[in-house]
């Protein structure tokens, strides 16, 4: 109850160092003055606010030091997407020019590229790719595609084929019955 009257009593007082402070605190009953407190003096302790502001300073410079740093870092990157944003572009109008001049040409003369007109680069490359070589079969007039495990292919006539990398093989020598026939690359 008396700390409930003081806390009441010290709320009336005002705010502190007020001349209304001042007079609550002088016209105060005894019992009440456990809550009243006036503070007359304060002791500033030169060492702490010497340490203080070497800490504060000490920090300032350590978070501007990796500011500086962040920002370093940022023109950097800056500077290696703008070297590649160039880059990009250089290439970029010498494919267009490269592009132009094909365009202009007239048209292109890719036979070099072709066995007689017939099969294109990409024909042999599939070819390659898929292990086989296309082959003239004389018994359908047509050609056919053969592994490409072997140089010679031979024939039966009947949809039956033997390839070898021995040029002195025949079918024939190797005892197999039928009439064989010698491959011609197809073109």
């Amino acid at each position: 109850m008396r700390s409930e009257r003081g806390h009441d009593q010290a709320n009336q007082l005002g705010i502190p160092g007020t001349a209304e402070h001042a007079r609550a605190v002088r016209h105060a009953r005894p019992a009440d003055a456990d809550v009243l407190c006036d503070c007359k003096s304060m002791y500033v302790n030169q060492e702490w606010v010497r340490l203080s502001k070497a800490i504060n300073d000490r920090m300032l410079a350590a978070f501007n030091e990796k500011l500086k740093q962040g920002y370093d870092q940022i023109r950097a990157a800056q500077a290696i997407m703008e070297q590649t944003v160039s880059q990009e572009a250089a290439f970029q109008a010498n494919f267009d020019k490269q592009e132009e001049a094909f365009r202009n040409s007239g048209g292109v003369d890719d036979s070099f590229l072709r066995d007689g007109g017939k099969r294109s680069a990409a024909d042999h490359w599939d070819d390659l790719i898929r292990g086989v070589d296309p082959v003239n079969d004389p018994s359908t007039g047509g050609t056919t595609q053969l592994s490409n495990l072997g140089q010679y292919h031979f024939t039966d006539g009947f949809g039956n084929y033997r390839t070898t990398d021995d040029p002195n093989y025949t079918p024939e020598k190797a005892d197999e019955v039928g009439s064989w026939q010698r491959m011609t690359a197809a073109p």
